[in-house]
């Protein structure tokens, strides 16, 4: 071999050295009560670890959510990793550096199957981490101990401090049959879960079941809309109770609207009229014909004003992937637009059409007949630009 080819061989096999020496280390799409950045927000983040014991200068390396646009944020000149040190990435979509920190321009959504991916300089991907699974809000993901090949479940998350407390995913989710919705006479509801041992705990007032909550044992007889909210808790240590799912059966009532179900400990509490809660919640969301369009887990919290002097209250309903259920509702809400994601649906009661604000029978019918008379018109004025 010449003298040339060697040198770049050499130089081949000091860059791929280099290149292992970095990984992504933990991360974490569910920061909910978590760390905070310098901006004092809890925003998702991604640690970067060197395996080495030397310095790693990192300049002009990416870091992207996609592996089909891999260079989307590129670290500034003399940014370094410490031997054996980590380096705290901050996704809130800042485009920025603060407090020593990149904040690069985008977030993680775990809900869509979101990527952390590590290049380098030449945009040659070092590291790539997906979320196949979600986790429960304020978990993480990472490596079983710093820099291992295999990843694990962390329920206490060790962000910018070493990897430790690794730990198995969490039992399966409970499944109910049958399927939530209207049905006009008195059900049988039956749970199941594919672990053995496994013991599914539930409720019936929308409460989140815990340990303590009523063990299922045979089928639950439902002759009244109720919402049934059930967990499944492992006989194998270790392994943390699953995910809650949560159906209503809209047993013995019909309705000519779409319906949504909004289930959680303090959900009631809010509506009662205690508006300065803001409790986290699962909301389904069912057609006029009473079929399950799709259900998020989010939070709630007082919107309006009017409304809130009555017994019908608005409120503003906020879908987080920080819970590990789902990003948005996917479904065309509104025909009056082809959109198909909501984050964020606002409630509302109609009260400032509460006539004489007397204790009369108001209809509540010139706010959302003014609302859809102006959404018709912008639609057509829309159409006539076009």
């Amino acid at each position: 071999m010449s003298k040339k080819l060697l040198a770049l061989a050499i130089a081949s096999l000091a860059l791929n050295a280099m290149q292992a020496q970095v990984v992504i280390n933990e991360l974490s799409a569910a920061n909910w009560s978590g760390p905070t950045d310098s901006f004092g927000q809890r925003e998702d983040w991604i640690e970067l670890y060197n395996t080495s014991g030397s310095v790693v200068d990192i300049s002009g390396w990416y870091i992207s959510d996609s592996q089909t646009n891999n260079t989307k944020y590129q670290f500034e000149p003399g940014t370094t990793i410490a031997a054996n040190g980590r380096l705290m990435v901050w996704c809130s979509n800042r485009n920025a550096v603060a407090g020593g920190n990149p904040h690069p321009n985008f977030k993680l959504t775990q809900c869509e199957g979101d990527r952390a991916v590590l290049s380098d300089a030449g945009g040659n991907i070092v590291d790539n981490f997906q979320f196949t699974s979600t986790t429960q809000v304020d978990h993480s993901w990472g490596r079983t101990t710093d820099g291992a090949a295999t990843w694990s479940l962390f329920q206490t998350p060790t962000p910018n401090a070493a990897n430790a407390g690794a730990g198995p995913y969490y039992a399966t989710k409970p499944s109910m049959s049958p399927a939530a919705g209207y049905y006009a006479g008195a059900i049988s509801v039956t749970l199941s879960t594919p672990d053995a041992g496994a013991t599914i705990r539930y409720t019936t007032n929308g409460f989140e079941p815990t340990a303590a909550s009523t063990a299922y044992t045979g089928p639950i007889n439902v002759g009244a809309p109720t919402v049934i909210r059930a967990k499944a808790f492992s006989a194998t240590p270790g392994v943390p109770p699953s995910f809650v799912e949560t159906n209503t059966y809209l047993v013995g009532v019909t309705h000519g609207v779409a319906i949504l179900s909004c289930s959680g400990d303090q959900a009631q509490t809010l509506l009662d009229g205690n508006g300065g809660l803001e409790p986290v919640a699962s909301m389904e969301y069912f057609g006029p014909d009473g079929v399950l369009r799709d259900k998020v887990t989010g939070t709630m919290n007082e919107h309006g004003q009017d409304s809130w002097a009555y017994a019908q209250r608005g409120f503003d309903w906020v879908s987080r992937d920080q819970f590990g259920y789902n990003n948005a509702i996917h479904y065309p809400m509104f025909a009056i637009t082809d959109r198909d994601e909501f984050q964020r649906v606002i409630v509302k009661a109609a009260a400032g059409d509460n006539y004489e604000f007397g204790p009369g029978q108001p209809a509540h019918i010139r706010d959302p007949y003014v609302h859809a008379l102006s959404q018709a018109a912008t639609c057509a004025l829309g159409r006539t630009q076009l």
